[in-house]
């Protein structure tokens, strides 16, 4: 072996070792609420504590990426979504791709086949990929089908179409506006109802292999939301918002576990529908309500039984709620449809398992509170975009920090945060990338 190669070779064994220490120990960012308990919370410390003035790591330019989706990382690698609107009133030529960028530079690495549309476009759609890192895979729903791509090339491996025939006669599968939520080994989606149409909304769940409907219920509401999956040890549950409340199914086949208006001692259901995502956080579901022109409810059930455990008055939100250290956020409006960011404190005060909530604190009032202003946390701060503002929040000191407007269009959606808590954010049709981002893993590396 000459000198030449043998430095090549330690050069990448070193690359390589020092790629794995990030790879075996990030913590992953598999869907637009981080992973299938919708919890956006990296548990790393926060990195960027503030701006400072300081300029963007880099940023990829318009590349068409609809600022409503969210964005997926893994292994240096991120992933947005593209809808390319060629016009209001036809819906034939407009277009719905995924594309993977490099988490160090923001260069492109791929563009999926044009996959299908629908009404995707028109209804702005909130439809985002979830990764599965271990089949290097990505499901993505858009128009009426599930797809599943390759991680790594972007290829499409396989779809299917809901109709009627695989699904509820007479409920909605027309249009997927949610993110797929992953768990043994199955695919769980809600089907949008569209406005002014509860009923229509069923939740599906497919073969992950295949894409195969393995089982499906007509149970109502938004459809707008990522089902909740959880795997307590002695049973795999998934957790959707009805018209009524809360369900809890068996994620195996579909059999009702529980129905939060149905318990016999702790009832709950609501008049106003659950537009956002549910979350779980140690043995709890969280539910928001979004009612309109009123505030809205923030409501805790068992995850076990689906009894409630107490409720309070919060923002109105389309919005998940976030839990981090014993405190829950809501983004969203009050009554007058003026934006809040509000923290909850949950205090047990009797061994019988009462509780007492208490609003903790009003962080902002200046947020404009709709739209898909999901929040999503690193250690102690809080990120959250806001009528084009890039917003951290310090719930110790209650400072908010803004980042300086350098985008046209300014920052929107969904904020996700990598393993070393850099920050990415939709602007002006493309991601800003803010903070230290993680290196690319050399996982293809070769040596000759």
């Amino acid at each position: 072996m000459n000198s030449q190669r043998f430095l090549r070779m330690i050069c990448a064994l070193l690359l390589a070792g020092l790629a794995l220490v990030p790879a075996t120990a990030q913590e992953l960012w598999t869907k637009q609420y981080k992973n299938a308990a919708n919890n956006a919370v990296q548990n790393q410390p926060a990195q960027l504590l503030g701006f400072g003035g300081g300029l963007p790591a880099w940023q990829t330019g318009d590349q068409t990426l609809r600022g409503t989706t969210g964005i997926v990382f893994f292994g240096g690698t991120y992933y947005g979504v593209a809808q390319d609107d060629k016009g209001n009133f036809d819906t034939s030529d407009d277009v719905v791709t995924v594309k993977a960028f490099n988490a160090e530079s923001g260069h492109r690495l791929w563009e999926s086949p044009p996959l299908d549309c629908g009404n995707t476009v028109s209804y702005w759609s909130t439809s985002t990929p979830t990764l599965d890192p271990a089949a290097g895979a990505l499901f993505i729903a858009t128009g009426s089908s599930v797809q599943k791509l390759d991680a790594r090339t972007g290829a499409l491996l396989t779809s299917v179409t809901l109709s009627a025939a695989n699904t509820a006669p007479g409920a909605g599968y027309e249009f997927i506006n949610s993110a797929p939520t992953l768990g043994g080994g199955r695919v769980f989606v809600e089907t949008y109802s569209s406005y002014g149409f509860p009923g229509d909304k069923q939740l599906v769940a497919l073969s992950a292999d295949t894409l195969h409907v393995d089982w499906f219920q007509h149970d109502g509401g938004p459809g707008q939301a990522s089902p909740v999956y959880v795997d307590n040890g002695t049973s795999q549950c998934v957790f959707t918002a009805t018209t009524t409340g809360v369900n809890c199914y068996n994620a195996a086949d579909g059999k009702l576990f529980w129905q939060s208006s149905a318990h016999p001692t702790h009832p709950w259901s609501t008049s106003d529908e659950i537009a956002a995502s549910l979350v779980y956080d140690q043995g709890h579901i969280y539910a928001v309500t979004m009612p309109w022109g009123l505030m809205g409810q923030l409501v805790c059930l068992d995850a076990a039984s689906g009894a409630k455990q107490w409720s309070t008055a919060a923002p109105s939100s389309s919005s998940a709620p976030l839990v981090l250290a014993g405190r829950i956020f809501i983004s969203g409006v009050d009554e007058t449809n003026s934006g809040l960011l509000q923290a909850f404190d949950v205090q047990y005060l009797l061994n019988d398992g009462s509780y007492h909530v208490a609003t903790a604190l009003t962080l902002a009032t200046a947020v404009s509170g709709w739209g898909n202003n999901l929040l999503a946390a690193a250690g102690d701060r809080l990120y959250m975009s806001d009528d084009d503002k890039l917003l951290i929040f310090n719930p110790a000191t209650q400072e908010t920090f803004a980042a300086p407007a350098s985008v046209a269009g300014g920052y929107t959606g969904p904020v996700m945060l990598d393993a070393r808590g850099g920050v990415y954010v939709h602007s002006g049709g493309g991601i800003t990338a803010f903070g230290q981002t993680v290196p690319v893993v050399l996982s293809d590396f070769s040596v000759e």
